[in-house]
This record gives structure tokens, sequence and C-alpha cells, in this order.
């Protein structure tokens, strides 16, 4: 029997999605004092892509600012005649910017809050505005790999037609698709990329001939792989069933969805395959305010605060404390026509 000075408190963690976007993303630092805006510079692949002299490339403009040169690469095979000075090239160097944005927020509790309430109120807060500020970031990378379809139509080229669910051959056409554009991998030798659960199921539950469970079976290895569970503890945020031929995947449900699919009834899940450079991460400084570490919420350490006396601001401090963040980036893409990843919409068979 509970006497009416005593009471009882059940903790009961509210849900949370794996937010890996990051871990996709190459990372760049701008200086101190160097301005808001981070250029970046490549060369046409070729020096020159074959234009004479005098000749000026024609430019595509896209958004604010990114030039994309519209000539592809050619190879001379001309011989030089003996004793003539030829023709030289034109260096052509492809350019876009970045301007750093600032993203910030915070949330305070008053002292009397602070005084009555049966958990570390401001810790536990500090937890869900690290989750909040992992939705901020994992949304800016999302944004940005969705854009990489307006500038090179091949990045969504792989998408399935309504009610065909995604297969293990997807991704790893999108990985030779890539290979055959000269696109590197991610890191390790492997391209990484982020994916919903219901479509690690479609994988996972496909029979057919050369599906994941049959190519796996044949082997000691494998059936141990079909043993484990997609996605392990949450912690690591490896789909290690998908593991596989090239590529890992993070899993997520955070990945775009597309309501009423090709004007059908179904909703197509996105799944997102990162080379190298894909999409450029750029935080401002050495060190940001609320450190973001790879991205993912429960690593982040934001600013947490509890004045010890009044202040100007606050003179009969009533404000028991306050948790906020306060982080400086932008993330972009490569400045060229030929984008390093690939989307596949799909619809799923599992809900």
């Amino acid at each position: 029997m509970v006497g009416p000075a005593e009471r009882r408190v059940t903790k009961c963690d509210n849900l949370k999605m794996e937010l890996p976007w990051y871990r996709c993303v190459e990372r760049r630092e701008l200086p101190p004092q160097s301005g808001s805006t981070h250029r970046l510079y490549m060369y046409a692949a070729g020096l020159g892509i074959g234009q004479a002299a005098g000749s000026v490339p024609a430019d595509l403009t896209i958004g604010n600012g990114e030039q994309f040169t519209s000539n592809q690469t050619t190879f001379s095979t001309s011989q030089a005649s003996e004793g003539t000075v030829g023709t030289g090239l034109i260096p052509c160097v492809l350019t876009d910017y970045a301007v750093i944005g600032q993203y910030c927020d915070f949330c305070g509790v008053s002292d009397y809050a602070l005084a009555v309430a049966i958990d570390p109120a401001l810790e536990n807060l500090e937890r869900e505005m690290a989750y909040r500020l992992a939705g901020t970031i994992s949304s800016l990378v999302r944004t940005q790999a969705n854009a990489a379809g307006v500038i090179d139509a091949s990045v969504y080229s792989g998408s399935k037609t309504t009610g065909t669910v995604l297969t293990i051959a997807d991704p790893i056409k999108a990985v030779q698709e890539l290979r055959q554009r000269s696109v590197a991998p991610f890191t390790e030798n492997k391209f990484v990329g982020v994916i919903t659960p219901l479509s690690v199921g479609d994988i996972l539950v496909s029979t057919g001939y050369n599906s994941l469970v049959d190519i796996y079976k044949h082997t000691k290895e494998g059936l141990d792989k079909l043993l484990e569970l997609p996605g392990g503890n949450g912690k690591d945020d490896d789909v290690q069933v998908l593991d596989f031929s090239g590529f890992k995947f993070y899993e997520s449900p955070y990945c775009t969805e597309t309501a009423s699919y090709q004007s059908g009834a179904a909703t197509a899940y996105r799944t997102t395959l990162f080379g190298h450079q894909a999409v450029i991460g750029i935080s401002l400084g050495v060190k940001e305010n609320s450190q973001i570490g790879d991205g993912e919420w429960s690593n982040m350490k934001l600013w947490l605060m509890k004045p010890e006396g009044p202040s100007v601001a606050d003179p009969t401090h009533v404000v028991g404390g306050f948790t906020s963040y306060n982080v400086k980036m932008v993330d972009t893409l490569p400045p060229d026509l030929v984008m390093r990843l690939r989307y596949i919409d799909a619809t799923s068979g599992l809900s």
C-alpha cells in the first residue's frame, strides 16, 4: 500500500529515430576569420576539355551562383606537326560556393520546476535538444542529396515503378553505375547510404533467384548474416545484412517519402547511396559551440547551464537553468554536372 507521502515513478523511453545522414557527408572546416563563404574549385577532367585557345566554354548556371561547365571531356589522338607550335588548351575550372548558416535554439526551465521535478529535467531536456539538432543536420543533408537529381537526372534513374519493391539488385546496379562514372567510394572502398527499415525488410523477404537469401544460403558465413537483426543495437547503425557488394547502409526511418507515388495510392520510400564527396558538409572553425560529432544525436554535446544566482537578465533568479545549441555549418554539392550519388524511390510490401 502506498502512503500519501510516497509515490511510484516509472520511466519510459520516448521513441527516437536513428539519424545517420551526417555520417554520409564529406566533412570540412572553414577556419575562423576566413569570411562566411567556402569556395569549391575543381579542374574539368582532361584539362582543357578539347577547347581551342581563345574559345570560351559555355556555362550552365544553377541556383545561386553555382556554375557547371556544359562541355564534355575529349582526348586528342592527333599527332603534333614537327617543328610547329600548336594551339594550347584553356584550363577550365569549375566553381561553386557555400555560405555558412547558423542554427541555434534553447529551452529554459524555471527554478521552481527544477525543484519539484521528479527527474533530472535539465539533463533530460539536453538529450531532447540534441535529438532536435540531429534532426536539423539530417534534414539539411537529405535536402542537398535530393537536390542532386535536379542537376543530374541519372541520380534517380533507378527508381522503381509503383507496386515494385526494392531488391538487392537495385543498390548493386547503383554502385556499378557510379563506378562507371569514375565516382570514388565513400570510405574503405565502399559506398554508404541511408535506407528505411521497410526497404530492408523488402530485400530480406525476397526469396527469388539471386535474392539475398539465395546468395547467402550457400555459405555458413552467409547463413550467419541472415540470423542477425538488421540495425544492430541502434548505436552502430550498421545494417550488417546489407554490407554487401561494395556498399553498406545505415538504417533510419527518416528518409524522403512520396505519398501517392506515380499517381497511385502507395507511398514510396527513398534509398540514398553516397560516393566520395557526394555531399560536402562545412562547419565554421575547428570546434562548433555544440559538438555535432558524426551527427548521431546521442553523441552530441550541447550547452547546459544552471545559474548560481541573479543576473541583469534575471534579477530574481527565476530561471533555474537552460540547455541550448549553436552550430554554424552548411551542406553543398560538388561543382560538377556528374553527381556522386544515387537515390531509388520504391514502394514497400511492408507498412
